[in-house]
């Protein structure tokens, strides 16, 4: 993937023109689409309109993940760098399920939406509620390493002791 050392600036650079092929690729194809898809009607006409634009956002996403401007080191990681499985099992069941839902709306006839089973969606949720569960465990290894630390301590015993002397000298 990218470094982050590379920018989209200029007409000159190699990731702009990799960029401009991908979307010349990507409309060529999406023509093709319209013309094979028989006596085009306005249905036809907007899905691959919508198509091609989806084509060149996705296009230029993944152009600059691969030049750097989008790092994604991180992804399935946390901050120190090690692995997460939770957010990895997040990412994986998304993408599953998305390419999924694809596959049939593709194959379904007509502009009907395709209807996701109640059990693909807990399955979501399930990976989803894991992902938001280790990060409250996370928060909360780091909320009590921060108060077992001894300068914390001592800092709150200080103050406590301040305002005990504080509430004495009024009385």
């Amino acid at each position: 993937m990218g470094t982050g050392n590379n920018k989209l600036t200029g007409l000159g650079g190699t990731c702009f023109w990799q960029a401009i092929v991908a979307i010349v690729i990507v409309a060529v194809l999406t023509g093709l689409l319209l013309i094979f898809q028989g006596t085009p009607d306005l249905s036809k006409v907007l899905a691959s309109l919508i198509t091609v634009l989806l084509g060149m956002f996705a296009t230029v996403v993944l152009a600059k993940m691969f030049c750097g401007p989008i790092d994604l080191r991180l992804l399935v990681s946390e901050q120190d760098g090690t692995a997460s499985m939770s957010r990895f099992q997040f990412l994986i069941f998304t993408f599953v399920i998305g390419a999924s839902y694809l596959l049939l709306a593709s194959k379904a006839s007509g502009m009907t939406l395709v209807e996701v089973p109640n059990g693909v969606l807990g399955l979501l949720g399930i990976s989803g509620g894991s992902y938001v569960g280790s990060k409250v465990v996370q928060k909360a290894a780091e909320t009590a390493q921060a108060n077992a630390d001894p300068a914390t301590i001592h800092a709150r015993a200080a103050e406590a002791q301040a305002k005990a002397q504080a509430a004495g000298n009024q009385g």
